[in-house]
């Protein structure tokens, strides 16, 4: 079997064609691709940032079930306070008052406290909510426990990033903005994990996370949020926002931090690619697909792999996996496809 003789988009004699056949979904369909064994089928896709749906009922972040509390209820205290916020101040001012909100300042302590380390020093004295908090909300809870969020707040606000980040995109919408949750987990298309750097925000020696060492990575994966934000001009931007490590990407100096700290959204999980006509054996394998903070859109490669080769049609779609059940990977829109060259 010869080499890949399939060319780029657009080219008479590749036979390829390339269309959207609904918004966001594109299908690309290939006359004959001859591929030897070890020849990759690449198409490169542009994908864009989308908000997150937050609504009663729904789950986020794969642990919080949106709920709206009763009217006595913590979590209707703090809406109203988020309303407030969205009332009295612009668009780009939101997301820091937001954060001091949850998080607190040197005169208020908030509403949100990690679920171990320095935050949860003093839990042990009170065995019964200490256990509900490892369980449910803490390090041991696993990833498939869910918790109303009023729920969350009456036991005290205690929680790890995954519930931070729905916490952040609920407060956001009550406070008028739209978020898109962000997570990296580390894995061989992207193995650059988040890193506790040094914090350049403050002249203290002081680093993004206290419950890590100096320059340790987060093997274990992270989860926070952006923010679209617009000004009266109708000019737009995405501010990310982490409440784990209290930072607000309002400024340059502060989206460089979470840029210095890789704080990189990876979207492989959020496509899903299928075929109708191709190779019975095949595999893909991914590059790129990492949104930089505050970056609207990025580019992949997905490369098929077919271990017997393959001569013959190619059909394929591309399409988000959004919306799902738990919202747990960024939320995108397919922009373009395009088919680039094949190659060992």
């Amino acid at each position: 079997m010869a080499a890949a003789s399939v060319a780029t988009r657009d080219s008479a004699s590749s036979g390829i064609d390339v269309k959207e056949v609904s918004p966001g979904a594109f299908e690309l369909f290939a006359e004959n691709v001859d591929m030897a064994p070890s020849t990759r089928f690449g198409i490169e896709i542009l994908l864009e940032k989308v908000p997150t749906q937050v609504e009663n009922g729904k789950v986020l972040a794969h642990s919080v079930l949106v709920d709206s509390g009763d009217d006595d209820s913590i979590l209707h205290v703090v809406l109203e306070k988020a309303r407030s916020i969205g009332e009295s101040l612009p668009e780009e001012k939101r997301p820091r008052a937001i954060m001091e909100l949850l998080r607190g300042t040197d005169g208020h302590p908030g509403y949100l406290h990690k679920a171990y380390g320095p935050e949860a020093g003093n839990l042990w004295r009170n065995p019964a909510l200490d256990w509900w908090i490892k369980h449910n909300v803490g390090l041991l809870s696993g990833n498939d426990t869910e918790v109303p969020l009023s729920t969350l707040f009456e036991k005290g606000g205690y929680g790890v990033c995954r519930h931070f980040a729905a916490i952040a995109a609920v407060a956001g919408n009550a406070a008028g903005l739209e978020s898109s949750l962000q997570t990296n987990t580390p894995h061989p298309y992207d193995p650059r994990p988040i890193t506790n750097i040094r914090r350049t925000d403050t002249s203290e020696e002081k680093y993004l996370f206290e419950t890590k060492n100096p320059y340790e990575v987060i093997k274990e994966g992270h989860m926070w949020v952006e923010y679209f934000v617009h000004d009266p001009q109708g000019n737009s931007a995405l501010i990310p926002m982490c409440l784990s490590s209290r930072q607000v990407g309002d400024t340059p100096g502060n989206i460089q931090m979470f840029i210095d700290a890789h704080y990189v959204s990876v979207a492989t999980n959020s496509i899903r690619i299928s075929i109708s006509s191709g190779p019975a054996s095949m595999r893909w394998s991914y590059q790129g697909f990492g949104f930089l903070p505050g970056e609207p859109e990025c580019k992949g490669t997905a490369a098929l792999l077919s271990g017997d080769g393959y001569c013959g049609p190619l059909r394929l779609r591309v399409e988000p996996t959004f919306p799902n059940l738990r919202n747990d990977q960024v939320a995108v829109r397919v922009l373009s496809l395009e088919p680039v060259t094949c190659f060992q």
